[in-house]
């Protein structure tokens, strides 16, 4: 039996700064495993609460993509699929989930989000930080946006993400290899382009 999940979501809702939703109570949720997941969507997709609140189950999913990851693929590419432009941030902190749980091959899907200038490039980056985080591209073809519009914290800690990202080892994709995106063509008719 699934716990009141409504009643705990709403809660956070309450409590949009506390410590204790950002780290241990997505784990909570978590471990109700799969059962969470449409309650979840639910969540994320009311246009009614703010983005904050919406990005918690963002967390959430995060963490129960670990072990159910289609489930939670699907509502995380659903909601950037959406046409929501009012929501920039939350189309930005939903990339950084899918960087997060490695989503290699969602990329189609991040690709027509950012053509449709649907995120905050404060957020997750450009396309070409998010290709790298991917491990789909190994250098930047154009130079790096300044993201100034950002506090001197978040410019800063923007910058250690991305140098972490870049910094660990990427497994070298040879041209005529199989694009790691698992689209099943060749890397250089894919995502080398």
């Amino acid at each position: 039996m699934i716990l009141d999940l409504p009643w705990l979501l709403d809660f956070r809702e309450e409590y949009p700064f506390d410590l204790l939703f950002d780290q241990d109570h997505p784990k909570a949720i978590a471990m109700m495993g799969e059962q969470a997941v449409p309650e979840l969507k639910s969540y994320l997709f009311d246009e009614n609460r703010d983005e904050v609140t919406r990005s918690y189950a963002l967390s959430c999913l995060e963490k129960i993509g670990i072990v159910y990851r289609q489930e939670c693929l699907d509502v995380i590419t659903e909601l950037l699929q959406k046409q929501e432009p009012s929501s920039r941030s939350l189309m930005g902190l939903a990339i950084c989930t899918l960087i997060h749980l490695k989503a290699v091959e969602t990329i189609e899907v991040i690709r027509d989000v950012f053509n449709r200038d649907c995120v905050d490039h404060t957020v997750s980056g450009d396309l070409e930080d998010v290709e790298i985080a991917l491990g789909l591209r190994f250098k930047r073809d154009t130079p790096k946006p300044n993201y100034s519009s950002l506090s001197p914290e978040m410019t800063q800690a923007f910058n250690k993400l991305h140098e972490l990202e870049t910094a660990r080892p990427l497994v070298k994709v040879g041209r005529n290899d199989p694009c790691p995106c698992g689209s099943g063509k060749k890397f250089k008719k894919c995502c080398l382009h």
